[in-house]
């Protein structure tokens, strides 16, 4: 394969992906959604909050978090440099009669 062509074809890539992420970035507005990206975290104890906390840089909001020690479930209500970790679920004990 020629440089031309390889160039080309690289071209052609670039340009349809740039047109799928547009796709569904009109698509996520069109249906009121305002971010696409989300994550999934296990942890063996309570996240950590802050820029040093538990996936600081790699959680968006929204992300969520599994403690995987308490049975608890987390989401990400901060931003993704400062994760702010908020519980949205517990697992009642055996024994509290819940």
């Amino acid at each position: 394969m020629t440089k031309k062509k390889q160039k080309r074809l690289q071209q052609l890539a670039l340009k349809t992906l740039r047109a799928r992420r547009a796709k569904r970035k009109r698509l996520a507005l069109k249906m009121g959604v305002k971010a696409v990206r989300a994550s999934y975290f296990i942890v063996n104890d309570t996240p950590k909050d802050g820029v040093n906390g538990t996936a600081a840089g790699k959680a968006f909001p929204g992300a969520m978090c599994s403690d995987s020690k308490n049975g608890i479930i987390y989401v990400n209500c901060g931003s993704a440099i400062a994760p702010v970790w908020t519980p949205i679920n517990s697992v009642a004990s055996a024994d509290s009669g819940e």
